[in-house]
């Protein structure tokens, strides 16, 4: 949502009694009457609180027949100030109408001008000399005027619109408009506008309409759009206990330019199924104009795969565990998938957590936890090192006594892990970490602590953990950035099954040795093997690795077994039969149709002779534009360093000579590379709302919140 960006500049219309005003300086130390050059010299008049015409308002009033004066041209209209509120300004060409219209429409004008009127009257001269009594009216006179410029000033639109943004944007509370303070602020920079700066009735209705605005802009530009419109949703469970599904958009622009927005934020009631959330996104996408077919356009969130690898190889002891772990997640109707991934793992309830209580009821009525086949194997996170440490934590969290002493000591808040986000043990071993020495020293000096002493072996476990999980912390971190791409989906679990298979050489044998070590990296190798197979039974992936002019076909022969290539190649080649091939197809565009030099006399139409047919026979045909935008063509071609280019796949297709050099080819693949990767971007959403509805904001209504978050976004 865009809002009001007029200039700063405010542009001050001349009035009928304030004809190009100066406004003197405001000063408090004299008191000096003004001198008589700069003293208007016209009369009060009624008129002071009229304007003249603005835009496209009628300047005059068109004559009338039962004008008595043939003569007369037409007359100057008046607009009321007061009527700002109004579709239309109240107009009128008599004094006498200007009145009434005041006394009945505008009380506190009308007093205003009472209060003139008095004033004027009251500075004729009783005991002061002439003169005196001549400024000290004109002096009055002058303020008043210079008010009612101020007045004229204010922007109330344009303030309305900067409120509105300011509660979207920054998270403040709808009733902040009527903070004192914020009202305060407003009249030190004009004073004269305490009556015209009141919202609290027209704020909400001006919310509702803005929101209607931005969803009328949003879906004109999605009307608009070239190509396909993608997609992502999420889950969330607002602090009020109510859950919000979260619907992002990406598209590109008529001027080839990516564009993302928040489609809607709507309330789920009662059911969290993929039904339920199936029907609402489709409702919601057709109120947008949007046709969308989910069995065909589907793809898996990365995110959502690099999350329960590292999740695995923390806690899973069986890959039995792991299969019910993933068939409940699959199945799962209203509860947090990674907490049900958790319980099917045994790992304990957390109290006072109603997602994870939830997610060990279902596990319970599932049949239980799943007993593990290699016994003596538990999950990475039940090792004694990373006990000690989460002991450690949880004793400095029980007393500020403790964590008092730390901070002095060590310098760093350590934190707490939890069993349902591994990153948070990755960010409780790396501090740890970063701080050996100075942890050592605290526990040698603070006996109650030598429960959590660490020796070298078990230092050295907490470093080779911090190593192996960094990895996958690096991975998040790209795929929720601004460059994340669908072409390095492949890529980026390409290079962590060869971490995974690294690992298990590095300890299954040598002087790195552990065991237990090898079968918590198995535990992580099962899931992400798992999602592999499915990314890769999905033709899109496939195509769009083949469409970053980064890797191309030579990426497949260098890193995937043969047997792959030509069955990867072939799903992708179905997507640009089925789709692009026979497209319409211009040989010239316009754009480079345009650089032809017609003038030069090359170009100039002559009658062929003898040797110019002779000159044709012997002529080399030009290779076809067709042949170049073909699929198999561009695959084959060279590599381009895009690092170098600083730019990524998406933003290499999306320039005027790649789109001019492949003019079908580069349909498919802004369709396919503007592919949201994971859904990063629901989640961030949820981060700005999180802060919407504070606790202390656990009143405000779906409808509103949804409003604020689509506007702000």
């Amino acid at each position: 949502m865009s809002f009001s960006q007029d200039s700063l500049s405010l542009t001050v219309p001349t009035t009928p009694s304030t004809p190009n005003l100066s406004l003197p300086a405001p000063s408090v130390a004299s008191s000096a009457p003004p001198s008589i050059a700069s003293i208007p010299t016209e009369k009060l008049s009624i008129w002071t609180f009229f304007r003249y015409s603005r835009g496209s308002e009628p300047e005059f009033r068109p004559k009338e027949r039962s004008d008595r004066s043939g003569k007369s041209s037409n007359k100057r209209l008046h607009y009321c100030i007061g009527c700002w509120d109004k579709k239309k300004s109240w107009s009128t060409i008599y004094t006498s109408g200007a009145r009434d219209h005041l006394r009945l429409n505008h009380p506190s004008l009308w007093k205003r001008w009472l209060d003139m009127e008095e004033r004027q009257s009251s500075s004729k001269p009783k005991l002061m000399p002439g003169q005196q009594v001549m400024n000290s009216f004109l002096l009055q006179k002058d303020e008043a005027s210079r008010g009612l410029v101020l007045q004229e000033a204010y922007n109330r639109p344009r303030h309305l619109q900067t409120l509105l943004a300011l509660c979207a944007r920054r998270k403040l509370p709808l009733n902040a408009i009527e903070w004192p303070e914020l009202h305060d602020l407003l009249l030190s920079a004009n004073p004269e506008i305490s009556d015209l700066a009141q919202f609290s009735r027209t704020f909400t209705r001006a919310l509702v309409l803005n929101y209607e605005r931005y969803r009328q802009i949003l879906q004109n530009n999605i009307q608009e759009a070239i190509g396909d419109i993608h997609i992502s949703t999420d889950m969330w469970t607002s602090p009020a206990r109510k859950a919000y599904l979260c619907i992002c958009v990406r598209w590109i622009s008529q001027d080839y330019q990516f564009k993302h927005g928040m489609l809607a934020l709507p309330q789920v009631l009662f059911s969290h199924s993929g039904e339920i959330q199936a029907a609402i996104i489709l409702r919601t996408l057709k109120s947008f104009g949007i046709d969308y077919d989910p069995v065909t356009n589907r793809i898996r969130c990365l995110d959502h795969i690099l999350n329960l690898a590292p999740q695995a190889f923390l806690l899973a002891t069986s890959k039995e565990a792991l299969k019910a772990a993933l068939a409940a997640i699959e199945e799962t109707e209203d509860n947090d998938p990674y907490e049900l991934f958790s319980a099917y793992l045994d790992v304990p309830v957390v109290e006072d957590n109603p997602a994870s209580i939830r997610a060990h009821e279902q596990a319970q009525r599932r049949g239980g936890k799943v007993k593990a086949k290699h016994k003596g194997f538990e999950g990475w996170s039940a090792t004694t090192p990373l006990q000690k440490l989460h002991n450690l934590a949880v004793w400095l969290r029980n007393s500020s006594i403790h964590h008092d002493r730390w901070i002095e000591a060590v310098g760093i808040t350590l934190g707490i892990d939890n069993d349902t986000r591994w990153s948070s043990w990755y960010h409780l071993i790396k501090r740890t970490t970063r701080q050996e020495r100075e942890i050592k020293d605290f526990i040698d000096k603070h006996p109650e602590c030598d429960n959590f002493r660490l020796n070298g072996v078990e230092w050295d476990t907490l470093k080779r953990t911090e190593r192996f999980l960094s990895v996958f912390a690096s991975g998040t971190l790209w795929v929720e950035g601004t460059e994340a791409s669908l072409s390095h989906s492949l890529t980026l679990m390409d290079a962590i099954l060869t971490f995974f298979e690294d690992q298990k050489v590095l300890y299954k044998s040598g002087p790195e040795k552990d065991l237990r070590m090898v079968h918590s990296i198995e535990m992580g190798w099962f899931i992400l093997d798992k999602y592999y197979a499915l990314v890769e039974a999905t033709p899109v992936y496939a195509a769009a690795m083949l469409l970053d002019p980064s890797k191309r076909k030579h990426y497949l022969l260098r890193n995937w077994p043969e047997e792959w290539h030509q069955k990867t190649i072939d799903t992708a080649y179905s997507i640009w039969q089925r789709k692009y091939a026979h497209l319409p197809h211009e040989s010239l565009p316009a754009a480079a149709a345009a650089d032809i030099d017609t003038s030069h006399p090359s170009s100039k139409k002559r009658i062929e002779n003898e040797l110019d047919r002779l000159k044709r026979r012997l002529r080399v045909q030009p290779t076809s534009q067709e042949d170049e935008d073909m699929f198999t063509a561009f695959i084959e071609d060279k590599t381009i360093d895009l690092d170098a280019l600083k730019i990524t796949p998406l933003q290499w297709w999306l320039v005027p000579e790649q789109r001019r050099r492949y003019p079908r080819l580069h349909r498919m693949a802004i369709d396919i590379l503007s592919i949201a990767p994971s859904s990063a971007e629901p989640e961030q959403q949820f981060s700005g709302a999180r802060r919407t509805q504070s606790w202390d904001r656990l009143r405000l209504s779906p409808e509103n919140l949804q409003r604020l978050e689509c506007m702000g976004n």
